[in-house]
């Protein structure tokens, strides 16, 4: 599962998710961030900052189920 941020320094965490897939097509993710966003990207759960340890836990857990 990766874990990242909307918003990177040098590509989107979209992209880098397009980009880790190459190499590992069943990668699921999750991406995160304080701005509005709908994954364009199948596979990946979106979550809105701030967010509690225990929801990105729960976001973990259903990446690895599905």
């Amino acid at each position: 599962v990766l874990v990242t941020d909307l918003i990177l320094p040098t590509m989107s965490g979209e992209e880098l998710v397009t980009r880790s897939r190459q190499g590992a097509p069943e990668l699921r993710a999750i991406i995160a961030s304080g701005y509005p966003y709908e994954p364009r990207v199948a596979g990946v759960e979106f979550l809105q900052k701030p967010f509690l340890p225990n929801v990105l836990a729960q976001a973990i857990e259903r990446a690895l189920k599905a």
